[in-house]
C-alpha cells in the first residue's frame, strides 16, 4: 500500500509542477468530456485502424496522451464518482451503479466535488450530458457544486424520446437544473453540443469548469446517417459501434470548434477520458477488440485519456509511466487546482 501511494504521489507530484505557472498567469478554463463505455484502444491515437477519429486524434496530437491508466471503476456511477470526488469510489459512498429511479439519492451530498472545489476559485461551473450519481434534488447535479445542468439523470436514454429504457416502466429522463424538460424527437448529442457551445459563449469572459459527460458510445446505437454510411460494409456489430464512436468525435470537435471560434482554446485544459473502456454487455452490440478478454477487469477498466491545453503542453507528447496507480483521473483532477495541498488530497483518497 505504501508503494501504491508512492507511485500516486509521484504521478500528481510531476504533473502539479508542470503546471504551475499557469494558475500564477491566469486560470485557465477546464473542459472535462467524459464518453461513456468508450473502448481505451478505439481511437487511431491509440492503434484503431478501422475508425475515423479525427478531432480525438488532433487533442492527442496537440497534447498529452496516456497510455497506462486504468479509470476510477470498472462501471459507469463509480468511475463518475470517483472522477468528481478525487476518492475511491466505494470511499465517495458509490461502490456500483446507483438507482437511475426518481427519488432515489446516490453519491452522498457531503462529498467534496470538483465543481465544489473549482467555485472556491472563482469558476463558474457546467454540467451536460449523463449523471448518473442520484436522483434527489442534493444529489443532482445543482445539488453537487454545477451552477447548470442539463441532460439525463439516469444511466442511459433513447437519444431522441430521451426515455429511461433498461429496465420497466419506461420513463422520461431530460432535466434543466432540476426540472423536467420536454424536447421529444431532438438528437441528444447535438443537444449536448448546442447546450455545451451556450455555456462557453455565456461565460467566456471568466474562467468555467464544464463537464461535458456525453452519454455515447453506449447503447442504444443511434449513430448520424453520415458514420452509419461510411462503416456499412463493416460486419455487425463493429458497424454500428464504429459509426457511433466516429459520431462522438464529430460532436467533441464540435464543442471544440465554439473555442477556437471565440479564441478561447490557447487557455482552456480540454481532458478527454472514457468512463470505463468497452462493455461487454449485450445490449452494447459490441465487436471484439484486441484488450485481452482473459483480463476481465482490465477489459473493462482500462481507459486512455487525453489532455491538452496548448498554452501548457508540448505538442504531441506521450504519457507511458503510469499516472496514478491505483485510479487513474485523480491526477487528472489536480491538474486544475495545483495549490490544493497534496496531504489533504491523498488523505481523501
Amino acid at each position: 500500500m505504501i508503494r501504491i501511494f508512492s507511485l500516486l504521489l509521484c504521478g500528481i507530484a510531476i504533473i502539479v509542477a508542470e503546471i504551475e505557472h499557469c494558475f500564477a498567469a491566469e486560470q485557465p478554463n477546464v473542459i472535462v468530456i467524459y464518453s461513456d463505455d468508450h473502448g481505451s484502444l478505439d481511437l487511431n491515437c491509440y492503434g484503431s485502424t478501422d475508425l475515423d477519429t479525427p478531432n480525438l486524434d488532433r487533442l492527442a496530437d496537440e497534447g498529452i496522451r496516456f497510455t497506462q491508466m486504468y479509470s476510477p471503476s470498472a462501471i459507469c456511477s463509480a468511475s463518475r464518482a470517483g472522477l468528481l470526488t478525487g476518492r475511491f469510489p466505494a470511499r465517495a459512498g458509490v461502490p456500483g451503479n446507483v438507482s437511475s429511479t426518481k427519488g432515489v439519492p446516490g453519491m452522498p451530498s457531503n462529498e467534496i466535488t470538483l465543481a465544489e472545489l473549482l467555485k472556491t476559485r472563482g469558476y463558474t461551473t457546467g454540467h451536460v450530458g449523463k449523471w448518473h450519481l442520484g436522483f434527489t434534488p442534493d444529489t443532482m447535479p445543482n445539488g453537487q457544486g454545477f451552477d447548470s445542468s442539463f441532460g439525463h439523470m439516469g444511466g442511459c436514454i433513447d437519444n431522441y424520446s430521451h426515455f429511461f429504457y433498461w429496465v420497466g416502466p419506461n420513463r422520461h429522463d431530460l432535466w434543466r437544473n432540476g426540472t423536467e424538460i420536454n424536447r421529444d424527437g431532438e438528437f441528444f448529442l447535438d443537444m449536448m453540443v448546442q447546450e455545451g457551445q451556450e455555456f462557453i459563449k455565456t461565460n467566456q469572459d471568466k474562467p468555467f469548469f464544464l463537464y461535458w459527460a456525453i452519454n455515447a458510445p453506449h447503447y442504444p446505437m443511434q449513430a448520424t446517417a453520415k458514420w452509419r454510411e461510411r462503416y456499412k460494409d463493416l460486419p455487425s456489430p463493429r458497424r454500428q459501434y464504429a459509426a457511433f464512436t466516429s459520431t462522438v468525435d464529430e460532436k467533441v470537435g464540435e464543442l471544440i470548434g465554439t473555442l477556437e471560434a471565440l479564441g478561447l482554446r490557447k487557455n482552456t485544459l480540454v481532458i478527454f477520458q472514457s468512463d470505463h473502456g468497452h462493455s461487454t454487455e449485450e445490449a452494447e452490440m459490441l465487436a471484439p477488440t484486441v484488450v485481452p478478454r482473459d483480463a476481465s477487469l482490465k477489459a473493462v477498466s482500462e481507459s486512455h485519456p487525453l489532455s491538452a491545453c496548448p498554452a501548457l503542453f508540448r505538442r504531441g507528447r506521450s504519457e507511458t509511466r503510469w499516472p496514478s496507480a491505483v485510479t487513474g483521473s485523480q491526477p487528472l483532477q489536480l491538474t486544475v487546482v495545483p495549490n490544493f495541498r497534496l496531504d489533504n488530497m491523498t488523505g481523501k483518497a
